[in-house]
This record gives structure tokens, C-alpha cells and sequence, in this order.
């Protein structure tokens, strides 16, 4: 037998995520962990624009590995600023091969967030046979705390 869920009422539920508002971030890097060809880096929001984002979750989706294989050197890059954002320029961590990301953890950071759009190849509109347009974040800076 499925499970009821009382009280719940799908109606007044949206699956459209607004993205959060551009501005810089203080965050608090959690964890960050490989999920396929992705790095993703997740932090808890300290200081926002927007009050209510204080508090709230922000992954950082980074496209390691590239569909031939290759590692994804703006990808690389934007690691590397993460690590030398926490421990400057030059630092063995920022330099390290290979890098580990663990050494991130519990460290802050603030993140500079764009709005950004796409064409999402996966969500065809029928009418127009094209990708409907979807909005999201995009790290654009990583700045010391």
C-alpha cells in the first residue's frame, strides 16, 4: 500500500527554483565529493543580499572531467581559485598535485553569484522543438572570507 502524505497539498508546491539574488556570499564550505564527472562543492550561506538565503544550502556544480576524458582545464582553474582563496596564492594546497578538496572543508569563502541561462537539451518545449530556457546561479568570483 502507498504511503499517504496528510496535510500536504501538491498544488501549492513549485518544482521552478528561483535563482538567489546576484551579490556576494559568505559561505562555509561543507563538503565537497565527486558525483560522476562532477565536483560538487557544497557550502552553507552566512552572509547574503537577501536575508533569507542566511543559513540555506549553495552547491557549487564543477565540470571535472570532460566527455572525452580529458580533465576540464576552467574547471581546474576554478579549483584552484577555491584553494587559493583559503590559502593564498602559491600555497602548497593551491599548487598541489593532485589537488584534494578535502582540505577545504570548514573553511570560508566568499563567492561572487550571477544569474545565468541555458537551454536545457533535456526539457523540449513541443511546440518550438527547443530546450525550454532555465535560470540558475553561476559562481562568477571566489574571494578570500
Amino acid at each position: 500500500m502507498s504511503p499517504v502524505i496528510h496535510g500536504a497539498n501538491l498544488k501549492e508546491v513549485s518544482t521552478e527554483r528561483k535563482p538567489r539574488a546576484e551579490g556576494e556570499y559568505l559561505v562555509t564550505i561543507m563538503k565537497s565529493e565527486m558525483n560522476g564527472k562532477m565536483l560538487v562543492i557544497k557550502t552553507k550561506i552566512e552572509e547574503a543580499p537577501e536575508d533569507k538565503d542566511i543559513g540555506q544550502e549553495f552547491w557549487d556544480w564543477v565540470n571535472i572531467v570532460q566527455n572525452d576524458g580529458k580533465l576540464n582545464q576552467i574547471s581546474m582553474e576554478h579549483l584552484k581559485r577555491y584553494m587559493e582563496a583559503v590559502f593564498g596564492k602559491g600555497s602548497p594546497e593551491a599548487d598541489a598535485e593532485p589537488p584534494d578538496t578535502d582540505v577545504l572543508d570548514g573553511h570560508q569563502v566568499r563567492l561572487y553569484l550571477i544569474v545565468d541561462s541555458y537551454e536545457d537539451k533535456k526539457d523540449i518545449d513541443p511546440e518550438t522543438g527547443k530546450g525550454r530556457t532555465k535560470t540558475n546561479n553561476k559562481v562568477k568570483s571566489i574571494l578570500p572570507a
